[in-house]
């Protein structure tokens, strides 16, 4: 096969997940501003009134600068949306990264731009709770681009390590993965879009629920973000 690209700890942060993709939240913060940088396909600048704010476009995740050639072309095809474009900034429940960073969701007037970059083939899905409230229209949109084999899914050029895979040096260390674990589509059908399951980093097997294997260092995600990072269902379902 050609390759186109990882219980809660306790019952009760499974179902505090759930709750979160079941009623979206409220938005943590909007700003608006003008693009001035674009770092890569999913980090750009904003210039906005109290000052210039770096954002990481949520939900989505594109190949590095060093992934040649799609990190150059995902980063172009972000520039053409909007560098140097008036840009609204959404939020969600955790507003920033680790790096102080904003997590947005970016817009250029009724152009969603992380939903765009994503269906256009030029990232992957990365959605970590509980920043979930887009989820399910990114995994549509990939399922898109797959099928299409648009951008890093085109069956002649395809990417084999995952954006997060090689940021952790999977690239030399580890066999290549398909960015969505390998699976084709009728697999990732097997569970349902936005189901949590309990995803172990280390193994990277996520278990859905009711599947009966304990994990007690197992992290609650969605199945989308789990097959992001290479996860793929463990046996015991």
């Amino acid at each position: 096969m050609t390759p186109v690209l990882s219980l809660a700890r306790r019952l009760v942060a499974v179902s505090a997940t759930a709750l979160l993709l079941a009623s979206p939240p409220a938005l943590a913060e909007t700003l608006s501003g003008r693009c001035v940088s674009v770092h890569d396909g999913d980090t750009v600048t904003v210039a906005t009134p109290k000052g210039r704010e770096k954002i990481r476009l949520v939900g989505i995740d594109t190949p590095e600068l060093a992934q040649a050639p799609w990190g150059d072309r995902a980063r172009a095809f972000t520039q053409r949306l909007v560098q140097g474009r008036e840009v609204r900034v959404e939020t969600d429940v955790q507003p920033r990264d680790r790096y102080g960073r904003l997590l947005g969701y970016v817009y250029v007037g009724d152009t969603f731009v992380n939903l765009e970059v994503i269906r256009s083939g030029h990232a992957v899905l990365l959605t970590y709770p509980p920043n979930v409230r887009h989820v399910r229209a990114f995994t549509a949109a990939q399922t898109e681009a797959r099928t299409r084999g648009l951008g890093v899914w085109d069956p002649k050029e395809p990417l084999t390590v995952s954006p997060k895979a090689f940021r952790h040096g999977g690239g030399t260390r580890r066999r290549q993965r398909s960015p969505d674990g390998g699976k084709p589509p009728a697999a990732a059908a097997s569970v349902a879009p936005g189901a949590v399951v309990r995803f172990n980093p280390r193994s990277r097997k996520f278990h859905p629920e009711g599947c009966g294997h304990p994990c007690g260092s197992c992290e609650p995600m969605v199945v989308e973000a789990a097959r992001a990072q290479g996860g793929v269902a463990c046996k015991h379902r």
